[in-house]
């Protein structure tokens, strides 16, 4: 049991890791390419919706062996007050990923390959830096709930 334990803690941490390094530059990279224009921006659709998947997919991995952990080593009813609310947060930012920053994300990408005007993409742009900023935050809160925790 203790074998699948440390499994499930290396795939966590290297989720955990993917899910917040695989955006971590991209809102910068977003606007420097946008105010860059044609033809910089040809590119950016793809490296956008990449790293996007990337991130949300391993996010869903992060908190899946999360929950792995949590019933391996006894349950919800046997962990501290902190696991519960990295737990949460991990939940929120998914929810905020999928419901706030994909489709941000899709409007980015449709105004690049349509040609002409990019002026709805730069729109959208801060917002997906204040989202992208929110979800690192919380983020960083977890990860500070775990270390915590660890001690």
């Amino acid at each position: 049991m203790l074998t699948f334990i440390y499994i499930l803690k290396f795939f966590h941490i290297m989720a955990a890791s993917v899910w917040f390094g695989a955006v971590l530059l991209t809102p910068s990279d977003v606007r420097r390419t946008l105010d860059m224009g044609r033809p910089h921006v040809d590119g950016l659709a793809e490296r956008l919706e990449k790293s996007v998947s990337i991130s949300l997919r391993a996010g869903v991995l992060a908190v899946l062996t999360g929950f792995g952990l949590i019933f391996a080593s006894g349950g919800m009813a046997a962990m501290h007050f902190r696991i519960h609310i990295g737990m949460t947060l991990g939940i929120l930012m998914l929810g905020i990923g999928f419901l706030m920053i994909m489709p941000i994300v899709i409007g980015i990408c449709d105004n690049i390959r349509q040609g002409g005007d990019l002026s709805e993409a730069k729109s959208l742009a801060p917002r997906l830096g204040m989202f992208s900023g929110i979800n690192h935050l919380l983020w960083f809160i977890t990860l500070a709930l775990m270390v915590i925790h660890s001690f």
